[in-house]
């Protein structure tokens, strides 16, 4: 029995799962998210697409597009770079969230927790804007995430 049928029986409560999938089935990971209520992450240990070093900086030539359906976040708790997989996704998507990948298999975070913890500009940046600031026209999400649900 696997943990899917498990968490639909009740028998089992997960916060959070980190799995590597060999062969893994698209329509397990979506029930997942769709069903269960998980967040599903892909770690970037595979994925070699970027690569930041330890002062976060951008290290390989050219940014490289990412499907539509996936959003790129740095600086998340415990990791410094992964890819969220957005809610809604179609069979299609699903199938290439499953090949993003180079040789290895991906690596996935599931789980419970919003990992994106609110981050609010001071208010003194707000009531007394830089120079910057105002040029850059950058209006704050009211969230403080600003991320798709």
């Amino acid at each position: 029995m696997h943990i899917e049928s498990l968490l639909s029986q009740r028998r089992l409560r997960v916060q959070t799962l980190v799995i590597e999938c060999h062969q893994c089935h698209r329509h397990v990971l979506k029930r997942m998210q769709e069903k269960h209520g998980y967040n599903i992450y892909v770690l970037n240990m595979h994925i070699d697409r970027r690569f930041l070093d330890a002062q976060g900086i951008e290290r390989y030539s050219g940014k490289q597009a990412m499907p539509s359906f996936v959003q790129e976040l740095f600086s998340i708790r415990f990791m410094r770079h992964i890819y969220r997989l957005k809610r809604n996704m179609t069979d299609g998507e699903w199938h290439s969230a499953n090949h993003l990948r180079r040789e290895y298999c991906n690596q996935y975070l599931l789980t419970m927790e919003s990992l994106l913890e609110p981050r609010r500009e001071h208010p003194s940046a707000i009531w007394h804007p830089s120079p910057q600031r105002k040029a850059g026209k950058y209006v704050p999400p009211t969230d403080g995430v600003g991320v798709e649900k």
